[in-house]
């Protein structure tokens, strides 16, 4: 994969969504040559090779790479999250704000 230093978890969350819909657009192609298939495409590669079924292997596999490398990068929200508790900033002291107390009358 070209531009290695590059890869984090949104590139690869970005190849997974490109990748599942190149297979749907696959999928709907496959579709329609099933739809039209004659004696003389019957004989075709495509179909004596089984190409359907090495193309569906192929894209599970990349899929299942992809989403176990996406595995290796932390979440966003956790390592926000998990950076803000482990290092707490120090904040300021605010002044105390003595308010009125209210008793529920209307004319107060």
């Amino acid at each position: 994969m070209k531009g290695l230093e590059n890869l984090n978890r949104y590139v690869l969350e970005a190849r997974i969504q490109n990748l599942e819909a190149d297979w749907t657009r696959f999928q709907s192609n496959h579709d329609k040559l099933i739809g039209s298939i004659t004696e003389d495409t019957r004989k075709l590669d495509y179909f004596t090779d089984d190409l359907y079924a090495g193309c569906e292997n192929a894209y599970f596999e990349v899929k299942s790479s992809l989403m176990q490398l996406c595995d290796t990068f932390p979440d966003p929200e956790e390592k926000t999250s998990t950076s803000n508790s482990a290092n707490p900033e120090p904040g300021r002291a605010l002044p105390k704000i003595s308010l009125p107390k209210f008793t529920g009358s209307y004319q107060e």
